[in-house]
């Protein structure tokens, strides 16, 4: 739930202030990097994000009922977040927190707080890919237990 600063800040007809994109990524409970779309370096909640190109594809649907899926591009050309790819699987199972915030100092909150599982990941010389989804809910058994009589 944005906040008040925020939502203010977000109905605004004109601002001096900019939109930033802010990416964590976390596997195995362990934040790995935390990336901004920002040309400086951004602080934001006591946690430094650093300068990164980033893009953002929209949602894909399909018909054929999965789940919608977006694509992350992070540039690579560092290889800063390359390193870890390969020993960790790709950080397929961990998660992508994606938050956007405002730049003024008057706002503290996101506007934006969304949380992304990695689905898959696939990287070149230029950038890395990491396919993101929601939790499928329909793969959970429900009811949780099943009793049948004729077991014993």
């Amino acid at each position: 739930m944005a906040s008040t600063e925020s939502t203010i800040e977000r109905h605004k007809l004109s601002t001096p202030y900019a939109w930033l994109l802010l990416i964590e990524i976390t596997y195995d409970g362990v934040t790995i990097a935390r990336y901004t779309s920002d040309l400086t370096d951004t602080v934001f909640n006591g946690n430094t994000y650093s300068p990164r190109a980033i893009n953002l594809s929209g949602v894909k649907e399909t018909i054929k009922g999965e789940i919608p899926r977006i694509v992350l591009s992070i540039g690579n050309t560092d290889l800063a977040l390359a390193s870890g790819l390969k020993s960790n699987d790709g950080y397929v199972g961990g998660s992508v927190n994606l938050l956007v915030v405002s730049s003024s100092p008057d706002v503290s909150d996101a506007a934006v707080d969304d949380t992304f599982s990695i689905i898959e990941t696939d990287s070149d010389a230029d950038w890395i890919h990491f396919t993101l989804g929601i939790q499928n809910l329909f793969l959970q058994r429900f009811p949780r237990d099943r009793y049948v009589s004729t077991i014993c």
